[in-house]
């Protein structure tokens, strides 16, 4: 008979994110080869120590693949795994902590926590740069308690060129910030509990010293507000003497040269 697993009052309370996660998923590229390799560490008591630990990588374009033992609660397994059908910036985990089945007569495993949508480690920006193999030249992918990636097809370098080009930053930051803005205003009810979208909220109103646009305002109003908001994003200093505007070659400089630039 098969196993099913039992989500019946589990405690869904993983850290992912701050000082000290119990869950940090590094991966790792070598040799053109993807693996992943997660750092575990739980408190004390917080599961069972006899817990059984699994990951799971997938994509959100279909892509799933086996859950992955990772030892127990107690003593987490230390490895590294091959990711051979998913690419870096595709890849999302899921983290089940599992009840060991210590009676064979019992044919429900118990999930005590599970956790979703977890990337790998780094740090948290706006927008995440990737490559996959799709159809257009860039998409921009937009899931609820994501942060909104902008996906290069792969193949194009495209993703190694914003590295090196101011030109192409500004250009592209400037179209995916305004699409991403459209997304959480006019498609709100997508992302009702998405804390991604929040930090958006907070970052735009205190760019604009205005209350976020929601969808039943006039069209009118919420298009000039998302104009002011790119006017204020791109002269808004990330670094020191540094901005979008400021970044971008000027007329003076060569069609040629402002790839480069």
């Amino acid at each position: 008979m098969k196993k099913i697993l039992n989500y019946t009052n589990r405690k869904d309370s993983i850290i992912i994110s701050g000082e000290n996660p119990e869950i940090k998923i590094n991966i790792i590229e070598d040799d053109g080869e993807t693996f992943f390799e997660p750092e575990i560490k739980f408190e004390e008591s917080k599961f069972p120590e006899n817990s059984e630990i699994y990951i799971q990588p997938y994509t959100v374009h279909g892509y799933v693949g086996k859950p992955i033992y990772y030892g127990s609660v107690k003593e987490p397994l230390s490895s590294r795994t091959l990711e051979p059908y998913a690419s870096k910036d595709e890849l999302y985990f899921r983290v089940k902590i599992v009840q060991p089945q210590d009676d064979t007569n019992i044919k429900i495993k118990k999930v005590i926590s599970f956790k979703d949508k977890i990337r790998s480690a780094g740090s948290k920006n706006l927008i995440q740069f990737g490559e996959a193999e799709i159809d257009s030249i860039y998409e921009i992918r937009i899931k609820p308690n994501s942060i909104p990636i902008v996906m290069f097809k792969k193949g194009l370098g495209l993703k190694s060129d914003l590295k090196h080009s101011n030109y192409l930053k500004g250009i592209i930051f400037t179209g995916s910030v305004r699409e991403i803005l459209m997304r959480y205003i006019f498609d709100s009810d997508t992302f009702t509990e998405c804390e991604v979208r929040e930090d958006y909220v907070r970052h735009f109103k205190a760019l604009t010293k205005e209350a976020f646009p929601k969808k039943e305002d006039e069209t009118d109003d919420i298009m000039n507000w998302i104009d002011l908001a790119l006017r204020r994003y791109s002269t808004y200093y990330v670094k020191k003497n540094k901005n979008l505007i400021n970044i971008m070659p000027d007329s003076e400089v060569k069609i040629e040269e402002k790839l480069t630039y």
